[in-house]
């Protein structure tokens, strides 16, 4: 993740794209999360770099950590194996399940 994160938690344009893009590639990345507001850079490189990595194009601090810290392993259930009622874990399952699907990520 690379990008300017302000005091309310959106994420705002970064500059150097491309080269950040590449040096996540030589690093062995596999998934780059960028600024949403960087979306029409991405889309000219995005023939270069398509089958080299997978870019998510991210608005907020929250969307980063839904995708980046969660345990997915015990998000679901509590410690009784029953579904938790936290409305903001409720929130979230969603985004992440999609993101896993889409990027092909076990739990």
């Amino acid at each position: 993740m690379t990008g300017e994160i302000d005091l309310y938690g959106h994420v705002h344009a970064i500059g150097g794209l491309q080269a950040k893009i590449e040096g996540a590639i030589r690093a062995g990345a596999k998934i780059v999360l960028i600024p949403k507001e960087n979306g029409d850079e991405w889309d000219e490189l995005i023939e270069e770099y398509q089958n080299k990595i997978n870019v998510v194009k991210i608005e907020s601090i929250s969307q980063v950590l839904c995708i980046c810290l969660v345990n997915r392993e015990h998000l679901e259930f509590n410690m009784h194996g029953n579904p938790f009622e936290d409305k903001q874990v409720q929130q979230i399952m969603p985004l992440i399940k999609k993101f896993d699907a889409e990027f092909d990520i076990e739990s």
